[in-house]
């Protein structure tokens, strides 16, 4: 009886991440897409990925920015400050490209689920592939040692996956 609960205690909370984590993947597709992405490598300053607005606005990978809507910056908090983060407004990027300076102005577009699920879907899919294996090699043999050392293990995975995903996957920013 006490396995019982156990086992649906874990399956529960196996569950209310799995929601969480899809409902993340949804939310997300409403995200700005700012037509650009950087790398931590590179620094916020430098261009490392650009989206199809950012093609269409003359964006390009390496460009460097020097001003965000007419404001310089010289960390992350005055970067982000200078943006207008919400749909539908425009940002305006001084770029730097082989010694000139050039100047895009980019629409904020919702990333949409395609985007969102491309970028987030693969790791929930597999999680919930190994949730599922887990709870089926718990229910073939249950309340033996080996079947909940490897439900728990196969629900760990799903679980600290979902949570990384959910802590620090957000779109760019």
């Amino acid at each position: 009886m006490i396995g019982t609960i156990c086992f649906a205690a874990v399956a529960l909370l196996v569950t209310a991440f799995a929601a969480l984590y899809l409902y993340n993947i949804i939310k997300w597709a409403d995200y700005p897409d700012f037509g650009y992405g950087w790398r931590s490598a590179t620094g916020i300053e430098i261009v490392g990925l650009v989206t199809e607005p950012g093609r269409r606005a003359g964006m390009q990978v390496g460009d460097r920015i020097l001003k965000v809507n007419g404001k310089p910056f010289s960390n992350i908090d005055e970067f982000r400050s200078a943006m207008r983060r919400n749909l539908g407004e425009t940002n305006t990027y001084l770029l730097e490209r082989e010694g000139q300076k050039i100047e895009v102005t980019i629409a904020n577009s919702p990333l949409g689920f395609m985007r969102s699920f491309g970028k987030s879907g693969f790791p929930f899919v597999l999680g919930l592939c190994y949730a599922l294996i887990g709870a089926l090699v718990f229910l073939m043999k249950p309340n033996r040692r080996a079947s909940w050392i490897f439900f728990i293990s196969a629900s760990g995975v799903i679980s600290s996956a979902e949570l990384n995903c959910l802590t620090s996957r957000l779109p760019f920013f």
